[in-house]
């Protein structure tokens, strides 16, 4: 029964350690769509570490997704296929602390959030 309980308690710290290293950037679009008849896609992203995971909901498309830093110089741009409901892993690049700027382009919608690299 104690091994139970430790395994327990070990599987809830580890789920509470992912939890606080993740941390998911709102996308914004960058202009006001509600003059369009086409909807605006929905796209989340969650900083974890060296990663951005890409999610999507709904419909399958393509993106560009392009990271800037704080002085606006761009630190990496990927281009990829987002699948509903399947992650994309878009693997940043060895970069300092500080504050960083996403832009998903998707056709000609274009989303952008901030995430902070502590």
């Amino acid at each position: 029964m104690k091994r139970v309980v430790f395994a327990f308690a070990a599987v809830l710290c580890c789920m509470f350690l992912l939890a606080a290293t993740s941390s998911p950037i709102k996308l914004k679009p960058r202009v006001k769509y509600e003059d369009r008849r086409s909807v605006v896609p929905e796209m989340t992203m969650e900083y974890t570490g060296d990663n951005i995971l890409v999610f999507s909901s709904a419909g399958l498309y393509d993106a560009v997704v392009v990271i800037r830093d704080s002085s606006g110089d761009v630190v990496c741009t990927e281009s990829f296929a987002v699948h509903p409901e399947q992650p994309y892993i878009l693997m940043l690049p060895s970069i300092d602390a500080g504050e960083y700027e996403v832009e998903a382009t998707i056709g000609d919608c274009k989303l952008y959030g901030e995430f902070l690299l502590e």
